[in-house]
Parts: structure tokens; C-alpha cells; sequence
């Protein structure tokens, strides 16, 4: 693409969202002049080193690290012998101190409240013998199946299909599964995530076709919740996902330079800068543009039919410490991407160009107060707004379909955090306002092509004289408190007990009471860690077309229209009972190995259809269902320049009809009346991933990573079997099974650093995706996900310049 053609697009995206940003940030300001909050999921250590006779230390080496995550941080004692680390994840680490003609000093310590930690060292004198502390890799009081990823293996991740760039780190989890565009599923929940991004919920999705993810190169942490959810998360079906962006309050002014491309014409430029302008106040900022001219989504024919696009994204963030005791965290970002919707072979052979243009903007401002070393407040808020538009093109075939949708959510939250006793109580509460608006309409354009297709004959009704019309707003409310407590019966067993309340009007106006509970015990002899946990969780639908989801328009059309009343239309919050029980095991310092059983019954599970082979998708829930399964992962730290992973997940789901909401047009869609048990689209039995890196003292490193997933169902009558046998791409299915043939796909990447003087370093790297070039489909024909072909081999290089 040329570059003044990314310039242009550059400018008109600042010029669209601008409007918004300014809205968002006047919201956040009135909002907190009301005492409006929120929490920031970071935490703090600092203390003192002194020898002993108490005369402090300066110029002290101060490192913190976590083995198995590959985290670490390393900063000098001041004139005063202080330290003090910030924005530090949740998780255990190992805290070593040296200094010269002083014993090294080390000791393990745990981050997992914003109350702030504090360690006061005292160095002794070396001598011939002393003994230094090798860091357990058990998480002793971890209470469900948790993965912690750091940035050192974040940033390292190929980059040959940037649109789903933080879909791909996620899919190393165990228990998740991947389909089509980046979109994931856990433990039976059809993409019941919860990103946190600085603390602040996002509710809405995240992937390339709603809302864009932040960039890798921004990224600190990632922390996934799998198992236990406490009650300070709410509105999550499947796990939680806690992004922690980088601060820029203890570095040095720098950054970064991206630039890299590869095949089917990919590319992507991107910087980051940030650092501490004064001794309190720090940002950070990252801004990239990636695109495909010939392959950006994943296609619904297999020879890939007009299939290009871009993305463009802006993160930032800043840091205030305008006291000891107070911390201000500011964030801004907006995402705009712009696509072609791929073809299948009758529409490329007509010339259909149909595109779709998304755009997002997010800001949000919290306020930690510090008011002892036992009590700590969270203020904030948070506005975002989301656009979708659906272009169609003179020769659509068979229907023709335009949309511009909208929707905006503001809110509020607040918790505070205070320690008595050996209990950590924790009491929060949050507001939010959503305001959708939607305009959708279709009309068939070639009868002929639309009967071949199965187009059922109620939307044959609509041509272009007559076309299908929907268009409504709304504004909707809802809300939560919850109050929880982390204590210990005895020094060994840790226990998270908490109950959580939570109402909305979103559709259907609702509201549950939701006890979690999660317990741990540590076998300090065997170094095991036993759990269990008990979890009562409720998830609004998704905003996203949901006003024609719940609409007598949509429910005229369903297959399902003639087996329930109009009582069936509006689409139900989800709820759940969330059982685990599971154990961690430490080897030694050798690896570490966690798993869990896991099992869940679920009330109006939320099970979205795609609107005939576009991008767009229409939340619907079904009646009921019940999801099982094992998951597994083993954890080798680095060592010798080696470390890697391994994980495996084996599950089993099923629902029972009906089928409420949801704007189905097929005619061929499986028989789901009531009472009628099937497997959905995200039954996926058996997943694994495994991953090996080995980093060179020469500053050389290299990582071979793998997947495998063993298919998802058809989930379509078997007289239909015979039609989908003569699609392009049925040599991908097993029709015995009626299910996707397995796929095993392995990723390579090489890359080394150079050093060019101080805090100056070049890297350079190259990665190869589908090392093997296998075939494969994630889904085919199903009525809920439809058709959709997995990439061939990807090969891309980039080159970072960091200053």
C-alpha cells in the first residue's frame, strides 16, 4: 500500500475519534468530582538496606525476579539506601540484594494486593560460607489454574499475522480454544472473557473483528484466571484476563522502532517512548499500523477471495505520584481497522466487494490512595465507544447487506482494600451506562443463488423494492457490589471467600447473588498445593447487534419462531455454577506442574451466530448446557539458556434447545427445539500446546512452539450431509465423525540482539507460522460459526530498534 495512502488514513481516523476522546475524558472528570473509583491490579515493594549497624547501603543491586515467568527488574539503593518498585504484576518472586563486600541477600516474596510491600534488608559481612535462597516455583496459596506470562516471552511472539496478536499469546493457555479470527473459548463459554486492562473491566469483546487489543509492545504482563474468579470480577462466563500495560515511571527515557513484513503482502510499522519525566510523574505510549494486502482475515473459500485490510492502534499511559501516599494512573487509546469481507466463489465471480470499517476509542482514570500500610482506596472511571459499518457493493450476491452500529458504556467503580487481623477484606461496587444504537438492513438480489445457498423462505420475502429494515437505540443500566475476604485457618491453608451482587436492565432486567468461594492447601514437605473452589457466576449478552437479536423482526425469521413465543426473543443474561478442584506440584527447581478438573452447568449459555459469511455476529443464548474437562501444564523455568512449556486440555460441552434471540436467515440450520441435546460449536475434546526458547549468552535465541486441536462439530442434520460433501474445502472434514479433521501446526522463530552502546540495541528476527503448510479449517458449514480456512505457511521478519 503506498504510504501516502496510510497517511490519509492516519489523519481520518484521528479526525473521527477526537470527538469521542474529548466526550470520554469530560465524562471521566465530572464523574470523579462525585468520588466515582476503581482498583489498579499492580503492586508495589520497596523498603531499606542497611549493613548491621543499621548504616545504610547506597548503590545496592536490587533485583526482583520470577523464575518461571521469565520477569525481572533490577535497580540501584538511593543516597538513602531506599528501593522502590511500581507496577509490579500479582505473583510470587524472589528478591535478591547484593552489594560489594556484603553476604547476598535473598528471600521470596509475595505480590497479590495493592496494599503496598514493604522489606527492610540487612547485609552481613561476606564470609567463606553462606547459604543463598533458590526460589520454590509453587505458588503456595494460588487458588485455581492461573497462568502468569511475562513480557520477555510476549514480545518474541511471531509477528506474521498481527491482527491477533494478543489472540495468539492467549492460545498457549491450556483449556483455551481457538477459532477462526482470532476469536477463543474456555471451559464451555462461547467468548465469556473479561479483560482487565489497569483494572478497569473491559466487558465488551476484544479481537479483530469488534475491538481492537492493545499491541504487544506495550504490554508488561498477562495474567489469565482460569479457575477461581473471586468477586471482584464480574460479568466473565469463561476466565478473566488481566492486562497490565507498561509504566514508564521507573525507566529512562526511551523506546522503540518496529518495522517488518512478510508474505501475502503483510506489514507493520510501530513505535513505542516513554519513561520518567520527573521523579513522579511517568508515561508510556505505543502506536503501530499493521495490514495484509492479500490475507488479513481468516476465509470462507479456501482459494482466499478478496481478502485485505489494516489496522491502526494507539495506546498510552500515564503515571502521577503527586505524594507518596497517592497514585494517579491515565489512560487513552482508540483502535480503527478497515477490511474487505472475504468471498466465496459465486460472489468473487460477481464481483462482490462488500467492507467493513470498526473503531474504538477507551479512557479511564484511577486514583490510589495509600492511607497505611494496612489500608488502600481505588478511584475511577471509564468511558468507551465502539462503531461497526457494514458497506455493501453493487453486485452482492446472494442478499446485499449494510449496518452502522454503535454503542457507548461510561462507569464508575470503587473498592477498598484494608488488612486486620491475618484478613484481607476487600468491598467494592460498580455503575455502568450503555447506550447502543443500531441500523441494519438486507435484501436478497439473486433468488436463484439464495435457494442454492439455503436462504429460508421468510427472508426471501425481502428484495430491493422491499428490503428487511431494522433501526433502534437504547439506553441501559447496570450495576454491582460485592465484598470478599482472604484469610488463613492455619499458616498453610489460605481460603478467598466472598459474595457478589450484580443487576442489569440490559434487555432482560435481571439480577443474581453470587457466593465464590476458593481454598488452598500447602503440603510444605511435598511441596503440593491442593485446591478447590466453588464459583456462582452472571454475564449480561454482549452488546453487539443485540437490540435486533431480541426484536420481533429477528424472531419472525428464526427457524425456531413456529416452537415458542415471543416470550423467547430477548436475550438473557448467562449464569453458571463453576466447579474446580485440582493440585499444583513443584519438582525441585526443575518445573512445575499444575492441573485441574473442572465442571460447569450453565443457564442461557451465550452462543452468538455469524450473519451469512460476514464478520458480523448476532448474540443469541441457549436454554441450557453442561461443560466438563482436564486441564494440565508443566512449567520449566530457564536454565542454561533453556525454558519451555507444555499444556493439555481435554473438555466435553453440550446444550439443550431453545434457542432464544439471534438472526438466523439459513434454512438448513439443526433441528434445536426444546429439549433437544447437541454439541456447539466450541466442543473442541482435545487441545495442546507446547513451547521451547533458548537464549545464547551470545545474545542468539530461537523458539519452536506447536498446537493441537482435534476438530469441532458440524452441528448439522445429516440430510444435509451430502450437500456439504461437494463444497471446496470437504476434503478438511471427517463426516463420519461429522466433525473438522485434527490439525497439528508448528511456529519457528530466530532472532538476536546486538548491542550498540549504552541502552542502545538492535534486534532483529524472523518467524516462520504453519512451519509444515498443513491444510486445515477451524469450522465448516456450521449454522452458529460458518465457514472458515486456516492460514498456509506465514513467514515475516522485523527489525526493533530500542534507544
Amino acid at each position: 500500500m503506498p504510504l501516502k495512502k496510510w497517511n490519509v488514513i492516519n489523519l481520518q481516523v484521528r479526525s473521527s475519534i477526537s470527538s469521542h476522546i474529548i466526550l470520554g475524558w469530560m465524562v471521566l472528570f465530572v464523574g470523579l468530582l462525585g468520588n466515582l473509583s476503581g482498583q489498579i491490579n499492580a503492586g508495589k515493594l520497596g523498603g531499606t538496606v542497611n549493613d548491621l549497624t543499621q548504616a545504610v547501603i547506597k548503590g545496592a543491586i536490587v533485583k526482583l525476579y520470577n523464575p518461571t515467568t521469565g520477569f525481572s527488574r533490577q535497580i540501584l539503593t538511593d543516597l538513602q539506601g531506599t528501593f522502590s518498585f511500581k507496577n509490579v504484576p500479582f505473583d510470587y518472586y524472589l528478591l535478591k540484594v547484593e552489594a560489594a563486600g556484603f553476604q547476598t541477600f535473598s528471600q521470596k516474596v509475595r505480590i497479590r494486593s495493592n496494599l503496598p510491600l514493604i522489606v527492610n534488608v540487612s547485609l552481613d559481612l561476606v564470609s567463606e560460607t553462606q547459604t543463598i535462597q533458590v526460589a520454590e516455583l509453587i505458588e503456595e496459596d494460588s487458588l485455581g489454574m492461573e497462568t502468569d506470562l511475562d513480557q520477555s516471552f510476549i514480545e518474541i511472539q511471531p509477528s506474521s499475522k498481527p491482527a491477533d496478536g494478543l489472540q495468539k499469546i492467549l492460545r498457549t493457555v491450556p483449556g483455551w480454544i481457538s477459532e477462526d479470527n482470532g476469536l477463543l473459548h474456555v471451559r464451555g463459554a462461547d467468548n465469556g472473557l473479561l479483560f482487565v486492562l489497569d483494572g478497569i473491566p473491559l466487558t465488551d469483546r476484544i479481537d479483530p473483528l469488534f475491538g481492537g487489543a492493545p499491541q504487544n509492545e506495550i504490554i508488561e504482563s498477562i495474567q489469565v484466571i482460569n479457575g477461581h474468579i473471586p468477586v471482584e470480577y464480574g460479568y466473565a462466563s469463561g476466565a478473566v484476563v488481566q492486562v497490565i500495560p507498561k509504566s514508564g515511571i521507573d525507566r529512562k527515557l526511551g523506546g522503540s522502532l518496529d518495522i517488518g513484513g512478510g508474505n501475502f503482502q503483510t506489514g507493520q510499522v510501530g513505535y513505542t517512548l516513554g519513561g520518567n519525566l520527573k521523579k513522579r510523574l511517568g508515561f508510556y505510549i505505543g502506536h503501530s499500523l499493521t495490514g495484509s494486502g492479500q490475507r488479513y482475515l481468516d476465509p470462507i473459500h479456501p482459494k482466499n477471495f478478496n481478502n485485505s485490510g489494516r489496522a491502526l492502534r494507539f495506546n498510552s499511559r500515564v503515571d502521577w505520584y503527586p505524594t507518596n501516599q497517592d497514585t494517579l494512573i491515565f489512560n487513552v487509546g482508540f483502535h480503527s481497522s478497515r477490511f474487505r469481507i472475504t468471498n466465496t466463489l459465486d460472489q468473487e465471480l460477481s464481483g462482490q466487494r462488500q467492507r467493513q470499517e470498526l473503531s474504538n476509542d477507551h479512557q479511564s482514570m484511577t486514583w490510589q490512595k495509600t492511607w497505611s500500610a494496612y489500608t488502600v482506596s481505588d478511584i475511577g472511571a471509564y468511558h468507551r465507544y465502539f462503531r461497526s459499518e457494514l458497506f455493501p457493493s453493487p453486485n452482492d450476491v446472494p442478499l446485499s447487506a449494510a449496518q452502522l452500529r454503535e454503542h457507548s458504556r461510561t462507569g464508575i467503580l470503587l473498592n477498598l482494600v484494608h488488612f486486620v487481623k491475618g484478613h484481607t477484606l476487600k468491598v467494592g461496587t460498580e455503575g455502568q451506562r450503555a447506550a447502543p444504537h443500531e441500523n441494519f438492513s438486507f435484501f436478497i438480489t439473486d433468488k436463484t443463488l439464495a435457494e442454492k445457498t439455503g436462504i429460508s423462505p421468510m427472508a426471501m420475502l425481502f428484495d430491493r423494492n422491499n428490503p428487511f429494515s431494522f433501526r433502534s437505540s437504547a439506553i441501559r443500566w447496570q450495576g454491582s457490589a460485592y465484598i470478599q475476604d482472604t484469610f488463613s485457618l492455619k499458616p498453610n491453608w489460605t481460603i478467598n471467600a466472598g459474595v457478589r451482587f450484580d443487576r442489569t436492565t440490559i434487555m432482560v432486567s435481571d439480577s443474581l447473588i453470587s457466593p465464590r468461594v476458593g481454598t488452598a492447601f500447602y503440603l510444605p514437605t511435598t511441596k503440593t498445593v491442593l485446591r478447590a473452589s466453588y464459583n456462582r457466576l452472571f454475564t449480561p449478552p454482549q452488546l453487539e447487534n443485540l437490540l435486533l437479536s431480541s426484536s420481533k423482526k429477528a424472531f419472525r425469521l428464526s427457524p425456531f419462531a413456529d416452537q415458542q413465543t415471543t416470550d423467547s426473543m430477548a436475550v438473557p443474561p448467562e449464569k453458571q455454577h463453576a466447579f474446580e478442584t485440582g493440585f499444583g506440584q513443584s519438582f525441585g527447581n526443575w518445573f512445575q506442574l499444575n492441573a485441574a478438573y473442572w465442571w460447569r452447568l450453565i443457564k442461557n449459555s451465550g452462543d452468538p451466530n455469524v450473519f451469512f459469511g460476514t464478520s458480523i455476529i448476532f448474540p443469541n443464548s441457549v436454554n441450557k448446557g453442561k461443560a466438563q474437562g482436564l486441564e494440565a501444564r508443566i512449567d520449566f523455568p530457564q536454565k542454561n539458556g533453556w525454558s519451555s512449556y507444555i499444556s493439555y486440555s481435554n473438555s466435553r460441552i453440550f446444550q439443550i434447545g431453545p434457542i432464544n434471540g439471534g438472526l438466523f436467515l439459513e434454512d438448513d440450520i439443526i433441528d434445536i427445539g426444546p429439549g433437544i441435546k447437541f454439541n456447539p460449536d466450541h466442543d473442541q475434546r482435545n487441545t495442546g500446546a507446547f513451547g521451547v526458547l533458548y537464549r545464547h549468552p551470545s545474545k542468539i535465541w530461537f523458539s519452536l512452539s506447536g498446537r493441537h486441536a482435534s476438530g469441532t462439530p458440524l452441528e448439522i442434520d445429516s440430510d444435509e450431509l451430502e450437500d456439504l460433501k461437494n463444497r471446496p474445502g470437504s476434503d478438511l472434514v471427517n463426516f463420519k465423525r461429522q466433525r473438522i479433521r485434527p490439525r497439528s501446526l508448528f511456529d519457528f522463530s530466530v532472532g538476536r540482539d546486538f548491542s550498540i552502546r549504552e541502552n542502545h540495541s538492535i534486534r532483529t528476527q524472523f518467524d516462520i507460522q504453519n512451519l509444515t503448510n498443513k491444510r486445515f479449517a477451524y469450522n465448516f458449514g456450521n449454522p452458529f460459526s460458518g465457514t472458515h480456512f486456516g492460514h498456509p505457511r506465514l513467514w515475516s521478519g522485523k527489525i526493533r530498534i530500542s534507544f
